[in-house]
């Protein structure tokens, strides 16, 4: 399971976190993660936005339909989250990373024209590992790969193992047989 594997890298990578989910719904919101160049960053998101009052809602991926140009980033996925640093945009979503050319604070936004008829909110958790190469260099460049992808895989074992998690929160054993990474996103997501 490409989950599994991905959560066993991340438990032997370390990292820094955002302790507190950020709440993203439409335009520029400052992060306290300060990143280097070189870092990947890791984006973990729950939670719907409504891009009209007639919907539709999306997930933090966005969807699949076309970029209009004037949005902040038509390179990326229409009404998803994208994440800014500097002058140059990321593509954020679900379960998803990137690896930043500069060094500084991330911003968050969603990829929408018009923010002002955006509701409900996404919770955004972000983490950021140092010195990427020297993990592809370990042999973890299939799961740094599909972080980086999105992976749809992935996305729907990440969604699945969430919805479990959800209806089993107080389970302690199951808890405790997390690897550190995930149980970091559960309390992001269940506790915060």
């Amino acid at each position: 399971m490409l989950l599994d594997q991905v959560f066993q890298f991340l438990d032997k990578t370390p990292y820094q976190k955002i302790d507190n989910a950020i709440s993203v719904r439409g335009d520029l919101v400052l992060t306290d993660m300060h990143v280097n160049a070189g870092d990947f960053v890791i984006t973990v998101s729950d939670g719907k936005v409504t891009f009209s009052p007639a919907g539709p809602w999306e997930d933090a991926d966005g969807e699949h339909h076309e970029t209009p140009k004037d949005y902040p980033a038509p390179q990326l996925r229409k009404n998803s989250l994208i994440c800014k640093l500097g002058d140059r945009w990321y593509q954020g979503g679900v379960f998803r990373g990137f690896i930043v050319k500069d060094s500084g604070y991330l911003y968050l936004r969603t990829n929408d024209r018009w923010t002002f008829d955006n509701s409900d909110q996404w919770k955004v958790t972000l983490f950021a590992i140092n010195d990427i190469d020297t993990w592809i260099s370990k042999g973890y460049k299939e799961e740094i790969m599909a972080l980086g992808s999105g992976d749809g895989q992935l996305k729907k074992e990440f969604s699945d193992l969430i919805r479990e998690l959800s209806k089993e929160v107080k389970n302690q054993e199951l808890r405790n047989n997390l690897y550190s990474f995930s149980t970091d996103i559960v309390r992001s997501l269940f506790y915060s």
